[in-house]
């Protein structure tokens, strides 16, 4: 943890709170591929889901500091519907997907993909 203090104080303040969001999600995708490794063999299947920007109030309040801007470079450009991802977290908790493990879902409509290449395009 000390390290992880001392390295974030290289940045400004003003890049705490992404660093913050950052670091989170990265321990999360990570614990996961984790704890996949370790249940496994005991018939768990365990994974994350990584959402992009929904049409909820939470993504209504996101939409004035940045998220309406990433809807710019997404491949579907729009919002995603709540029962967008709610259909994607029942199939991954149902049987269907029984071989699928240690991954996260990103389910952004494609804004990373959009991200990642529209320098390249």
């Amino acid at each position: 943890m000390r390290v992880i203090v001392r390295r974030s104080k290289v940045f400004g303040k003003k890049l705490h709170s992404g660093l913050a969001y950052s670091f989170s999600k990265n321990f999360v995708q990570w614990y996961s591929r984790r704890l996949a490794a370790a249940f496994g063999a005991k018939g768990a299947r365990v994974l994350s889901v990584s959402p992009g920007s929904f049409d909820t109030a939470m993504g209504k309040l996101e939409a004035d500091h940045g998220a309406s801007d990433l809807l710019k470079v997404s491949a579907i450009k729009r919002f995603g519907e709540p029962e967008e991802i709610a259909a994607v977290l029942a199939f991954a908790a149902s049987e269907a997907p029984g071989y699928l493990t240690g991954v996260d879902i990103l389910v952004d409509g494609g804004t990373r993909a959009g991200q990642e290449f529209k320098s390249k395009s």
